[in-house]
């Protein structure tokens, strides 16, 4: 499947307008207009072709309607792909004695019609990284509930995926994982010289593995055992995430390439998976 994404037609108004759309839906029928453009120029084309010459004969009756109607068609899709400037040259031109009467004077409204189009870009989205563009089931519904923050900074992290920004990508999978830090942190009591959401991840991660430190001292059961466990692997996970992909993407130390970027998703969406069996954003 081809998918475009037209980059200037769609606005948050315009995605509000299709309640209960995802933008994927929006973007491919963005790009269904476009092909229906050129449809509908390609049908007038041929009505033009047997008009010869510029001597602008007459048009029967019956052909003016047929033209009239492709106009009309071709002023909506104006209309629908963001062409303020051709839908006002069309519109100027539906009227029966104003239809251009030639093939000069048509190609010459068609080619005004493209250059206008020439403005608006359109981005090729692969077939195997549709999953991945502007959607919420990118991750599980737990996620979802318990980390809805994090849960927004995965699905961007998708979109930029799918749309081959890997290094955005990244960066915005590293966001998630420092909400889900703070999270932990606040579960543990962990307390710095800065509140935790302003305070760097490395400081974070230590006041955690200090926290678990205190958590092996005294006497020891089978459900503290399962505690340290739980915290242990993920404040290793924590540091890992910062050491890995977090300081050099938020620093812009390096640049990610399309795998590198699946890889991280791959890592941090089964991560989260297991921080909802303990932790949950605050509501």
């Amino acid at each position: 499947m081809t998918v475009c994404h037209d980059s200037r037609a769609i606005s948050r108004t315009e995605f509000h307008k299709h309640r209960g759309w995802n933008l994927l839906e929006i973007i491919t029928l963005k790009a269904r207009y476009f092909m229906d453009l050129g449809a509908v120029f390609h049908d007038l084309s041929a009505l033009y072709h047997v008009v010869p010459g510029d001597a602008a004969p007459n048009l029967s009756a019956a052909e003016l309607g047929d033209v009239q109607e492709h106009f009309e068609n071709v002023l909506r899709l104006c209309g629908e792909l963001k062409l303020p400037v051709s839908a006002g040259l069309i519109r100027s031109r539906l009227d029966h004695a104003k239809l251009p009467r030639s093939e000069e004077a048509f190609s010459l409204l068609r080619d005004a019609v493209y250059a206008e189009l020439k403005d608006t870009w359109f981005a090729y989205i692969p077939t195997d990284r549709l999953d991945y563009f502007d959607t919420d089931r990118i991750v599980s519904f737990a996620i979802r509930q318990a980390f809805p923050s994090a849960s927004e900074e995965i699905k961007n992290a998708g979109t930029c995926y799918a749309m081959g920004l890997a290094t955005a990508s990244v960066f915005h999978a590293m966001r998630a994982v420092e909400i889900g830090i703070q999270v932990m942190a606040a579960k543990l009591n962990v307390t710095l010289g800065s509140p935790i959401e302003l305070s760097s991840m490395g400081p974070i991660i230590g006041g955690i593995e200090d926290q678990i430190r205190e958590m092996k001292k005294g006497a020891r059961s089978a459900q503290k055992d399962e505690d340290i466990r739980f915290y242990s692997e993920a404040a290793a996970q924590f540091r890992h995430f910062n050491n890995g992909w977090r300081i050099r993407a938020a620093h812009a130390r390096a640049t990610y390439e399309d795998a590198q970027a699946k890889a991280v998703l791959d890592h941090v969406i089964p991560f989260f998976e297991t921080l909802t069996e303990r932790l949950a954003e605050p509501e």
